[in-house]
């Protein structure tokens, strides 16, 4: 059984699959970081009693000095892409690894711990210290890596293994939040009781507080049969989120209910899960490589009917 799950875990992959997975991931947090800066910048000008550091920042009493947020913001975003081009990777990938980790952690010292980011920053980590620019990176020929002259099983390895950590460490948010589900709420989440109050309370709060929320959320409360097969699915979604190791066209169906589930949660609670909603929390388990090259066949099967039609006209 171990030397399966060894074989399994450390099986040849392509150096493109893993490429497409930086470029993706890289980009998402680019634009995530340029997204989030204006909110930092507000962030930095409140008042020292309203920080609570958390994380990597749990060791300041008072927030760091405010003139470093900007700095760090724009590292964040220089270096995220600088990675995403896969250019001066050993360096740009840990510094934009580094820099997402403060801005987020910040963000997060100031309210409410949010997840919503977390899958993202582990993937990132990940991405930055694996050679993931060993393809598709700017100024490179195409097709062409830093280890053209070694392409047997065994260098392939160092490609395969990072991707299936990716898909490891997604199912294992998705597993954790199913048994914190269990742990706090007990089996009630089961019949869809729990989840019911849930969406209720939330929504109701946002309305107390002059905040956006759901109409459809605050209708379907008034539903009781609807919330049993939706407190099922809350639960077969994250306790069998591990099904993803499995068979491939298991795992494409546990990725279109996984994503569906985030869509209802933003529809119901209005409370959004960008990395997820995107898709690209997915991308690992995902042939990505494979679909890179199809829609490369089909453009170029595009440009050659135009070509001949233009031919034709003249």
């Amino acid at each position: 059984m171990q030397r399966l799950v060894t074989d399994w875990f450390f099986a040849p992959e392509s150096a493109r699959r893993l490429a497409t997975l930086r470029i993706l991931v890289g980009a998402y947090a680019t634009i995530y970081s340029i997204v989030r800066l204006p909110y930092l910048l507000d962030s930095s000008r409140l008042g020292d009693d309203r920080f609570f550091g958390t994380g990597i920042l749990t060791v300041f009493e008072t927030p760091p000095p405010a003139w470093l947020v900007l700095p760090i913001g724009v590292t964040a975003i220089v270096a995220g892409a600088m990675m995403t081009l896969g250019w001066r990777y050993r360096l740009s990938a840990p510094l934009a690894a580094l820099a997402l980790l403060c801005t987020t952690t910040y963000g997060n010292s100031w309210g409410q711990v949010f997840h919503t980011e977390n899958l993202m920053m582990l993937h990132i980590v990940v991405l930055s210290v694996v050679p993931a620019a060993d393809d598709l990176v700017v100024g490179k020929a195409a097709g062409r890596t830093s280890h053209d002259t070694d392409r047997d099983d065994r260098s392939a390895e160092r490609y395969g293994w990072p991707i299936k950590l990716m898909v490891a460490l997604m199912v294992l948010t998705y597993v954790a939040a199913g048994i914190a589900k269990l742990r706090i709420g007990g089996w009630a989440w089961v019949d869809g009781d729990v989840l019911r109050h849930q969406v209720a309370f939330d929504n109701l709060r946002k309305v107390r507080l002059d905040e956006i929320y759901s109409p459809l959320g605050t209708w379907l409360t008034q539903i009781t049969w609807v919330w049993l097969p939706v407190g099922i699915a809350t639960l077969l979604v994250e306790l069998g989120a591990p099904v993803a190791f499995i068979q491939r066209r298991i795992r494409y169906l546990w990725v279109a209910a996984a994503w569906l589930f985030h869509v209802g949660i933003a529809a119901t609670m209005v409370i959004a899960f960008p990395y997820h909603l995107s898709a690209i929390a997915y991308a690992a388990v995902l042939p990505t490589d494979q679909i890179l090259a199809r829609a490369q066949t089909w453009l170029r099967q595009r440009r050659g009917a135009g070509s001949s039609a233009d031919l034709a006209s003249n």
